[in-house]
């Protein structure tokens, strides 16, 4: 069997429509401009500017995941079951609610930094005491727009937001250097005039609306947190497994490893968006038999995605391995040739995270928030334990680097053994998954489950 020109004709429009392929477009355009600015930075600062600058970035990220962590699933979760104003109840507790933890949040920072008690933790109270504060209340019109498009499917919304986003803060990016005053601090501003413009966007095209927060009540606002306390700690420890190597290089070496460690993390990013936009339209997909009880259902979802991604991954993957240092060249200069060694450890965990996610994503669908979380508390565990003892025996970001393969097999095997009980997994027919993807006629099965499909098979 084969696809005509017709079918693969097709195939293309009706996949430019589908949510997954908008879901990838988004992490594409978020990676390119991403990449793009990152290379600026590196490039303009320096490794010790870099460093702080890479310290704020995931400190900022770290609380807007808690945030997400917090809201974003229940919501989710909550919105595929009801309709009409019930929605809108919903989708107002969960404003509120993120509202409230935002601005609670900047107060303390704040606070912290007015009185001076911030200082003890970083002598940029000036980034972290104030940028911070107005990054957090200035962002979160864009964020929540984004966990509404995710649960409804608008994934073509949030590839103009991201579109946008991206654009500005390249272009504020660029100015500062021409005008001489790119640094940590005025980078974090351009953050904040990025968030309040697009924020301003959400709101002006009725993206997201704040009268819905008149129609939050106590009841939904009470089941959101409830729900969340559960998978805003598993989101905590998820970007802990992350961040907690860029604290700790940062607290036991210094801001130039910081730097170096964070251009192997961002040249591997390559790998891992694809996975995150993957995340970000399977979870409704098993949203809906999960709150059903279809344990086995949500099974064969892991099976099927998981497979597929490994299998995409090998290309790409054994590119990046064996270009390494060409890249960082290209990325950021010969300063930073000692990431190289670090992208390729990287390169070999990355096989390890698609499993793992879909489990995570898998067990929070099934309302088991609980089991995730100590999951992701045991690999957490592992991680800082393990990354520890080799900064302090060797002081090796290769090694900082290694600790992440024994991380994602430990949480792998542990959610391996939670879920297969319920979800009822099987090696064999993971391996299976994997050598049907290669078969045309298996691949326009899944395209078509996924919304993505719709030719017809010629002769």
């Amino acid at each position: 069997m084969r696809l005509s020109v017709r079918g693969i004709s097709r195939l293309i429009r009706s996949g430019l429509r589908s949510s997954h392929v908008h879901a990838l477009l988004v992490q594409g355009v978020s990676a390119v401009f991403g990449l793009v600015t990152f290379i600026c930075y590196a490039r303009w600062m320096g490794p010790d500017n870099l460093g702080v600058l890479i310290l704020f970035i995931t400190a900022a990220t770290m609380v807007d995941m808690i945030r997400s962590g917090f809201l974003q699933p229940g919501m989710v979760r909550e919105v595929n079951g009801v309709e009409g104003e019930q929605a809108a109840e919903v989708r107002g507790s969960a404003q509120l609610l993120g509202w409230v933890s935002s601005v609670v949040i900047s107060s303390l920072l704040v606070v912290l930094s007015a009185t001076g008690l911030l200082s003890i933790l970083t002598v940029h109270h000036q980034l972290f005491g104030w940028v911070w504060p107005a990054l957090l209340v200035a962002s979160f019109p864009g964020q929540y727009f984004t966990w509404q498009a995710q649960a409804e499917s608008r994934f073509d919304r949030v590839l103009v937001y991201r579109t946008l986003n991206g654009s500005i803060m390249l272009a504020c990016t660029i100015l500062l250097h021409v005008a001489g005053v790119l640094s940590p601090v005025t980078a974090g501003l351009s953050f904040v005039a990025a968030g309040l413009v697009t924020g301003s966007l959400v709101l002006f095209m009725r993206w997201i609306r704040l009268s819905e927060i008149l129609q939050a009540s106590r009841s939904r606002i009470v089941a959101l947190a409830r729900f969340g306390r559960y998978s805003m700690t598993t989101t905590l420890g998820t970007s802990l497994l992350k961040s907690s190597d860029t604290f700790l290089i940062g607290g036991m070496l210094d801001a130039t490893a910081v730097a170096i460690y964070g251009v192997a993390q961002k040249a591997v990013e390559v790998l891992d968006l694809p996975l995150r936009a993957l995340s970000a339209s399977v979870y409704p997909l098993m949203a809906g038999p999960g709150a059903r009880g279809e344990a086995t259902r949500v099974g064969r979802i892991i099976e099927r995605v998981s497979g597929g991604y490994v299998l995409a991954l090998i290309l790409p993957a054994g590119l990046l391995f064996f270009f390494a240092g060409t890249l960082v060249e290209v990325m950021a200069g010969e300063a930073y040739l000692a990431a190289v060694p670090v992208i390729r450890v990287f390169v070999v965990a990355a096989f390890l995270f698609p499993v793992d996610r879909m489990i995570g994503l898998g067990l929070d669908s099934l309302g088991r928030p609980d089991v995730n979380l100590a999951k992701v508390m045991v690999m957490l565990a592992c991680n800082i334990v393990g990354d520890i003892w080799v900064l302090t025996v060797w002081g090796s970001l290769g090694g900082v680097a290694a600790v992440t393969i024994g991380m994602s097999l430990v949480g792998l095997a542990t959610g391996w053994f939670v879920i297969q009980p319920m979800a009822r997994l099987s090696w064999r027919r993971a391996r299976a998954v994997l050598r049907y993807w290669l078969m045309p006629s298996y691949l326009r099965m899944q395209l078509t489950k996924s919304g993505i499909g719709g030719a017809r098979r010629h002769a």
